[in-house]
């Protein structure tokens, strides 16, 4: 699906008819960058394929033309089967390494004939079927697109059932090496596409792409963001879902975002994917407000452990208080793992209780008091395992999640209160992001999923 963002502010498609129109005189303008255009390609697997089909794609398009007043914002992507001129294909990731009917079939080829493939196979990994597939498809474009594109994306998922903390390096290289392969279709370098990786939730070795996203995100080089930290806030595809309490049923689809979820979660990577849009055109990055922060949400710096309960300590991005609402009051997706680590895991206690403190802090009630020293233990946001029908709230759920208040910063923000301008699926409160450890810098940075507790 393609979706165009004209010079009028109206969304036309390629399908499904015209998704935006013009907004009415006198609401908030937006940027004035002068780019021509802030053209997107996005790729991954089902998830994404369903966020193209619910708009959501063309949602961020639209908040990328607000914030950067280009003249134009088109959304380029396709769903299809592995082979098909498409950037989204259900089930194969980038770089597969665990089933072997699928080796060839990937965006890069996995031609070291094995399921341990080292560093070095995964840097010299040529087109797999999905990324001849892409090719045709940047192809079918033509020249004058691919010229004008501003961003790629990556909306990933089935990665995580390929990869664990002992084979990260090797996912990181598959990374880099599609960064590269994309761009170059694209004829633009990486200075002057920038690459966002993210994705919904969906399998226990997530946090290895997350590690993995962060680390590309921290070395310059590469010029990726790791664009929406955390979609651990969303509701699996056809639950139902109570706004009064915040509960939820697993879904009919579980592993897929609900539409509304898909739509809120591209939207809250406008501002972070505008930015970093700014920088790769050399352009100032004050041409939209300091005030607005990073676009990425609050984050975790300090958590320190009192019998069984956590203080933690929080970092606006632009945020300047901490809202509990629904389920977070009852500490839902946070948890700590009482010694182990993630490529061997301790026990986890989950928490059963949240408090806002101050309007930096919180204070987080465990089931029980970790056993280990504090220094042994990790906290995350969030521990989730949302295929097991038994624990269907662990990942946090639709409007459950710790959150900034930073739609009340937007609103105040005079021309680029994007809520104002794009309506109110725009401009919502940033969930707390979730905690990583990071050591080194540049291309020698190391995340770590959690953060040690003081």
């Amino acid at each position: 699906m393609s979706g165009s963002i004209l010079s009028n502010g109206t969304l036309g498609l390629s399908f499904g008819g015209l998704f935006l129109a013009a907004p009415p005189s006198g609401l908030p303008a937006g940027g004035s960058s002068g780019l021509v255009s802030a053209s997107i390609i996005a790729g991954g697997q089902s998830n994404m394929g369903f966020a193209s089909t619910d708009g959501a794609q063309n949602t961020i398009a639209a908040g990328l033309k607000f914030y950067l007043g280009a003249a134009a914002a088109t959304g380029h992507a396709a769903w299809g089967n592995s082979g098909t001129a498409c950037t989204a294909v259900s089930g194969i990731g980038i770089y597969e390494i665990v089933t072997p009917t699928n080796y060839g079939l990937a965006f890069l080829d996995n031609t070291s004939g094995g399921g341990s493939p080292t560093v070095a196979d995964a840097q010299a990994a040529p087109l797999g079927i999905c990324g001849t597939g892409y090719a045709a498809f940047v192809t079918n474009l033509g020249s004058a697109t691919s010229s004008i594109m501003a961003a790629i994306s990556y909306w990933g998922e089935t990665d995580a059932l390929e990869y664990s903390a002992n084979n990260k390096a090797v996912y990181i290289a598959a990374c880099v090496n599609w960064m590269a392969k994309v761009r170059g279709m694209l004829g633009k370098t990486a200075a002057e596409l920038p690459f966002w990786w993210f994705g919904p939730p969906y399998a226990t070795n997530d946090y290895v792409m997350w590690e993995s996203w962060a680390q590309l995100a921290a070395d310059p080089a590469q010029n990726a963001v790791f664009l929406v930290p955390q979609t651990s806030d969303s509701n699996t595809r056809g639950a139902t879902w109570d706004p009064t309490t915040g509960y939820a049923t697993v879904g009919t689809v579980p592993g897929h975002r609900d539409a509304p979820d898909n739509i809120a979660i591209f939207n809250r990577g406008c501002l972070a994917g505008a930015r970093s849009i700014l920088a790769s055109n050399g352009l100032a990055a004050d041409l939209i407000p300091a005030s607005l922060g990073s676009g990425l949400g609050p984050s975790v710096v300090g958590a320190a452990l009192n019998g069984d309960v956590i203080d933690i300590t929080i970092q606006h991005d632009a945020g300047t208080d901490l809202i509990v609402p629904l389920l977070a009051s009852q500490g839902v997706g946070w948890a700590v793992m009482d010694g182990g680590s993630n490529a061997s895991p301790g026990n986890i206690i989950q928490a059963v209780s949240c408090v806002r403190t101050s309007t930096t802090t919180l204070a987080v009630t465990l089931a029980k008091a970790p056993t280990n020293a504090a220094t042994a233990c990790r906290l995350f946001y969030p521990w989730f395992n949302e295929n097991n029908p038994a624990q269907p709230y662990a990942y946090i759920g639709r409007g459950d999640a710790v959150t900034d208040n930073w739609s009340s910063v937007s609103a105040a923000s005079g021309t680029f209160n994007i809520a104002g301008a794009l309506g109110s699926t725009y401009g919502n409160n940033m969930p707390v992001q979730p905690p990583m450890t990071l050591s080194g810098t540049g291309a020698a940075t190391v995340a770590e999923y959690g953060i040690a507790l003081t």
